[in-house]
């Protein structure tokens, strides 16, 4: 569910940079492609594997994405 708020997070901001609403820092940007990439990235990092490495990856992806989605937003 995350990956898929990702990515129409990430549609979004892209269609609002399109239009000219755009940051006033780089670092929104960087932020959002970090975790447009890093969340596909663990899932196939962690598939294969047994379920529970498979659990611990994808627990600690979504909480690092989480954290990023904070920071981003406190950048302002």
């Amino acid at each position: 569910m995350m990956a898929g708020l990702t990515a129409l997070q990430g549609l979004v901001g892209l269609g609002l940079f399109v239009v000219g609403h755009r940051p006033h820092t780089l670092l929104h940007i960087v932020y959002g492609i970090f975790a447009v990439l890093f969340l596909p990235g663990a899932y196939l990092w962690a598939h294969g594997g047994s379920k529970r490495r498979e659990a611990i990856i994808l627990a600690a992806a979504a909480w690092i994405v989480a954290v990023a989605y904070f920071r981003g937003m406190a950048t302002g």
